[in-house]
């Protein structure tokens, strides 16, 4: 290795650029294929289904607090993915097809702004494919219908806005009022405009003050309009109770560190070397924010790798710095093959024995999709109410939203709210069928396990879940 020529080193660099290249396409055409099929990926793609149709109906996206139904997040995506929902005919589909092209443009968006920090078109491009396999390789957010992909599709339009120079006025309440908007589609996304406020008071104050303030405006009249229309606190719909443990970042550290460990070490090796550059600065501040916020809020149940993207985003765009002021041919090559080393883990993962078939690729969950068709006709067949703890399943059974397991449960475990209106409905025998994804452990209360095993029975069980239906 030593001895290689600068050629050598060249045709390295560019071959972990190509395997970048070929994982990113490869996935993303495979998240492409299961758009359409009813199959479940996550539980928050039937929470967010309900949500986007009761978002259309015009009552009951904010339930009481005595509801059994819960929504803690900000509105506007239901409503985008309600509009489109009702054209496709399927909320879950609407909302996947939203996710991969919001996907497509948080992609797009790291190559223009790795570009406008005047990052080659090898290194923009480089830390896009990278952060397109972080999470085809660590997540199941591309193509899911999650508002996540969005609302930084949002936010990534709003950083190329405001890293353009001369900074016009316009630009920057522009940019404020996307990275405001962003956080009114999910409300996670504290990160960006946190990162944007510090690092233009270092660049510049005026821009600073103007994005700050307005800033400031857009986020209280967004939270005055939410009030207007539903007459409570947004900010108090967004704190549902949860539990929170190290436990639950341990598990959030142990599933990310194996990717982002080694561009933490090129982010802090870059900021070593170049930390006086504003460009640097830029990324290696958000890298850090991201991680250090992604670290909070992931010690909370329920809480994915979703909290990490923006760590995520900021270090490949670090990584796009370190591969542009690295100029050495050995040093470029590294830095490139550590980013390709650190997917090691999600690309072993992926390729299980399955991924050697055609099958495959061509029908991808072909048998979790015709399993979850057989639990669906189930639910059909049993007319009446339900609730599952994999809401698609009963959105897709045609089953009304009646249960928000994981919120009900985590609220009963916090002791926030009671289990007794819902042990009192399962012992009346108030449902007609009740899906768990798991007995042990179970997603609600004792109290609730003990009054279903002696009013229900199980209909069916498989790798979809636990079916019950009354004795």
């Amino acid at each position: 290795m030593p001895g290689l020529t600068p050629r050598g080193w060249d045709l390295l660099r560019r071959g972990a650029f190509l395997i970048l290249a070929a994982t990113a396409v490869i996935g993303t055409l495979r998240a492409a294929l299961i758009i359409p099929n009813t199959v479940p990926l996550d539980p928050d793609e039937g929470w967010n289904a309900y949500h986007a149709l009761a978002a259309m109906t015009g009552h009951g996206l904010y339930p009481p607090s005595g509801s059994l139904m819960v929504n803690n997040y900000p509105p506007l995506s239901f409503f985008i993915i309600g509009v489109l929902g009702q054209w496709f005919g399927d909320m879950i589909v609407a909302g996947r097809i939203v996710s991969l092209a919001a996907f497509c443009v948080v992609c797009g968006g790291i190559a223009g702004v790795a570009r406008r920090m005047d990052c080659s078109w090898w290194a923009a491009l480089f830390a896009t494919f990278l952060f397109a396999d972080v999470l085809l390789l660590y997540s199941d957010y591309v193509a899911m219908d999650d508002p996540q992909l969005l609302g930084h599709a949002v936010d990534i339009v709003g950083v190329f806005l405001l890293l353009r120079e001369p900074r016009k006025v316009s630009a920057i309440i522009t940019g404020a009022l996307l990275l405001s908007l962003a956080g009114f589609i999910k409300h996670n996304l504290i990160v960006t405009p946190l990162v944007m406020a510090i690092w233009l008071l270092q660049q510049e104050r005026r821009a600073a003050t103007v994005f700050i303030i307005s800033g400031i405006a857009f986020a209280v009249a967004g939270l005055g309009v939410f009030h207007l229309i539903y007459g409570v606190s947004l900010l108090a719909q967004l704190a549902s109770a949860r539990i929170y443990s190290i436990a639950n970042l341990g598990a959030a550290l142990q599933a990310w560190l194996p990717w982002g460990f080694a561009p933490l070490l090129i982010a802090v090796w870059l900021w070593r070397r170049h930390g006086r550059d504003k460009y640097v600065r830029f990324c290696t501040i958000y890298a850090l924010t991201g991680f250090a916020i992604g670290c909070i809020f992931s010690g909370g149940d329920g809480v994915d790798a979703n909290a990490l993207f923006d760590a995520d985003i900021g270090l490949v765009l670090c990584c796009a710095q370190a591969l542009q002021r690295f100029a050495a041919p050995p040093i470029r090559t590294i830095i490139a093959a550590l980013c390709v080393l650190s997917l090691a883990n999600g690309l072993w993962l992926a390729a299980s024995a399955a991924a050697l078939q055609p099958r495959y690729w061509q029908h991808p969950l072909a048998d979790e999709t015709a399993l979850a068709r057989s639990d669906i006709a189930l639910l059909r067949a049993h007319p009446g109410p339900a609730f599952c703890e994999m809401p698609s399943l009963c959105y897709w059974a045609g089953k009304p939203g009646l249960v928000d397991v994981f919120n009900v449960g985590e609220q009963i475990a916090t002791r926030a709210r009671s289990d007794a209106p819902l042990v009192q409905a399962i012992g009346h025998g108030d449902f007609a069928i009740i899906e768990f994804d798991t007995l042990r452990p179970f997603a609600l209360s004792s109290g609730i396990a003990g009054v279903l095993q002696k009013r229900y029975r199980i209909a069916r069980s498989d790798d979809d879940g636990v079916f019950f239906v009354p004795r």
